[in-house]
């Protein structure tokens, strides 16, 4: 069973720079540095779950949506936890809706 530490541990802090600038829907330069760094995390966390190789691209794209659509709104506070623990918590989240479809 993967941790969220073990998920975790292996990145360097997020930068609160590129953070910043994912509140510009419309800055596909840093969407797609955010994409490049956190997909195959994602995608591995998915497959360490038993998902398939499809259900893993699906569990990728739903995590990136939900991450666009609550960034607007997002407030990034390290004393509250990190943005990586909350990313993966929004990747268990869809791993578990694909789990539960089954």
């Amino acid at each position: 069973m993967i941790t969220v530490q073990d998920e975790s541990s292996s990145f360097l802090p997020t930068r609160s720079s590129l953070l910043f600038r994912l509140k510009e829907w419309n800055n596909s330069a840093s969407w797609d540095e955010f994409f490049q760094t956190y997909n195959k995390s994602i995608h591995k966390i998915a497959t360490g779950r038993g998902l398939t190789r499809i259900e893993a691209d699906e569990v990728v794209q739903e995590t990136m949506v939900a991450v666009a659509r609550q960034m607007p709104e997002f407030s990034y506070d390290r004393a509250i936890g990190s943005f990586k623990s909350w990313l993966f918590t929004i990747t268990r989240r869809s791993i578990g809706k694909h789990l539960k479809k089954r």
